[in-house]
């Protein structure tokens, strides 16, 4: 049906895909640690602890994303650890 290379993504174009997904999920931790910041003004700890634990959590995804593009060039998309 398909060539095998026509199903392989140019890196190119997942590089740039990474990128976008990167800056998202720091959007998404900057929009959510706003929230966190008003919930926690209108007295709501409860909900401002679990807004800031989400937060962190998108921040680390777009670390996660960061290294990827930086040293994700193994042949299944793995990050590569270099110096280890």
């Amino acid at each position: 049906m398909f060539p095998d290379s026509a199903l392989v993504p140019r890196r190119g174009g997942v590089v740039r895909i990474k990128r976008r997904l990167e800056v998202t999920q720091q959007e998404r931790a900057m929009l959510v640690g706003r929230m966190a910041d008003r919930a926690r003004v209108q007295g709501g700890d409860g909900s401002a602890e679990l807004l800031q634990q989400r937060a962190r959590s998108y921040e680390e995804d777009a670390e996660l994303l960061r290294r990827l593009i930086a040293h994700g060039n193994g042949p299944d998309g793995a990050v590569e650890e270099h110096g280890t």
